[in-house]
């Protein structure tokens, strides 16, 4: 298959047919996959169960086989499922989160209620139908687990996946919250909930982590949008763009990338916002609001290749990530205690050092500080 010959609306035409072919071929396995089970030829293939035939002989993931399986069978309970599938109203994953808590009576609200939904907002559905209580507000040690053996003479053992935080729906505006955390952010908890216990007698860590949310956000507000309950009038003159100009644009463009596409479909991203010329500063834009606006990280870098060049674009990044790790690696000596004339004299021999090549910032400090401690 050769894609590079085609234009990108042919490209993303096809995208379209694909994913729209895949999700009827998608459906015509639900159906096999119902039609073999209720036949109950996995038996006949020597098979306990319909899980063991979809992962021995079909060479499915077990995770895969059991979503599948689960959302076939509920698709031959409420037909209505197939049809959504193929349609892309419902995907695999959300049928599958559904199917135990679809019932004759409710099936037709539940499913349409979660058509075009993301995986958190069926939890919050679900979370809706079967409200459960509040957890309770701990902190616990996690158990030890023994590295396993290591086959390879001298190899190191394999460490465990950090476990990941869990976001989970309990019922209507109700959440369970759970973090793996270290000693430090620890004592940090214990210690803030000692000096708030006038406010919060019983410790609640939901009361504690709220203040500290708030805080934190107002904080990283005043940093990344220069947002103020009292704006100054006489603000310091930035280099730049100014603060006033900061709050005006993300206030004015509500905090979300404002990329549209040739349909009308404007970015859903609120995460990695920068601000952006729309006539390029590099070609005489000013910084004024009027032209300025908000773009995610990806879209402003994409249009940036588009105004200058991927190639352009690439040797600007790869420049500012080198000024940037030599900048971290003066400031990371400094903090250790070095002299500054002294740190200033080793980066300056470190960078005829390294001139023709990239070395990672881990490096840099470790040759600095053997440069000053020699």
């Amino acid at each position: 298959m050769k894609l590079t010959d085609l234009s990108n609306e042919e490209l993303v035409t096809g995208l379209h047919r694909v994913v729209s072919a895949g999700r009827i071929v998608l459906v015509e396995l639900l159906a096999y996959l119902a039609e073999v089970e209720a036949r109950e030829l996995h038996l006949a293939a020597a098979c306990s169960s319909m899980f063991v035939y979809c992962v021995e002989r079909l060479g499915m993931s077990e995770g895969e086989a059991k979503r599948r399986l689960s959302v076939a069978r509920a698709a031959r309970q409420y037909p209505m499922i197939v049809d959504a599938i193929a349609r892309g109203d419902l995907s695999l994953t959300n049928v599958a989160l559904l199917h135990e808590h679809l019932t004759p009576e409710n099936h037709d609200q539940v499913l349409r209620a979660a058509f075009k939904k993301k995986k958190i907002q069926v939890l919050e559905l679900i979370a809706s139908l079967r409200p459960r209580p509040d957890v309770p507000s701990l902190i616990s040690p996690l158990p030890s687990t023994a590295p396993r053996t290591v086959d390879r003479p001298g190899a190191p053992p394999p460490s465990a996946p950090a476990p990941s935080a869990v976001v989970e729906p309990l019922r209507p505006e109700r959440y369970r919250l759970q973090v793996t955390i270290g000693t430090e952010l620890r004592e940090t908890i214990e210690r803030a909930k000692d000096l708030m216990r006038h406010r919060n007698p019983s410790g609640d860590l939901e009361v504690l982590l709220d203040e500290a949310m708030k805080l934190l956000v107002a904080k990283l507000e005043r940093e990344r949008l220069a947002k103020t309950e009292r704006p100054s009038k006489k603000e310091p003159k930035a280099k730049g763009i100014s603060r006033a100009a900061r709050r005006e644009v993300f206030e004015r463009d509500g905090m979300r990338c404002t990329f549209v596409d040739q349909h009308g479909h404007r970015c859903t991203a609120t995460g990695f916002l920068e601000l952006d010329h729309t006539h390029a500063r590099g070609r005489g834009g000013s910084d004024d609001p009027t032209n300025l606006r908000v773009l995610c990280r990806a879209h402003n870098l994409w249009l940036a290749k588009q105004e200058y060049g991927a190639q352009n674009v690439e040797e600007q990044i790869h420049v500012r990530q080198r000024t940037s790790r030599w900048s971290t690696a003066t400031s990371a000596l400094k903090n250790l205690g070095f002299r500054e004339a002294d740190v200033k004299k080793a980066i300056g021999e470190l960078k005829e050092r390294h001139r023709d090549g990239d070395v990672a910032l881990e490096h840099l400090v470790r040759e600095g500080i053997a440069y000053l401690t020699a």
